[in-house]
């Protein structure tokens, strides 16, 4: 596709893609590791607000990874998790 990359600029309505999961660092690994050429940092817990991290698409907008949990909540997260994939389903990234 022939386009040009977003800019943003301060006059813009900001805008960007939010993508709510249960395990934002397994998410982040799964990209990196299945993705060729994929890059990003890692995910920070952003004051009282959320776990997340940033990324651009193509387009250069930005979509925005944000934890279902605080970063520090790691018992309610495995149960989130154990949850959405049922009992008895093992967690795939449980071993990286």
């Amino acid at each position: 596709a022939d386009f040009s990359p977003y800019q943003p600029d301060r006059s813009d309505i900001y805008w960007k893609i939010g993508l709510g999961l249960h395990d934002v660092d397994t998410s982040i690994r799964s990209l990196i590791k299945n993705v060729p050429g994929f890059s990003m940092g890692g995910a920070s817990q952003f004051l009282d607000i959320g776990y997340l991290a940033h990324l651009q698409d193509p387009a250069n907008f930005t979509i925005e990874l944000l934890q279902t949990t605080f970063e520090r909540n790691q018992r309610v997260r495995r149960e989130l998790i154990k949850k959405s994939i049922g009992e008895g389903a093992a967690y795939p990234f449980a071993q990286e």
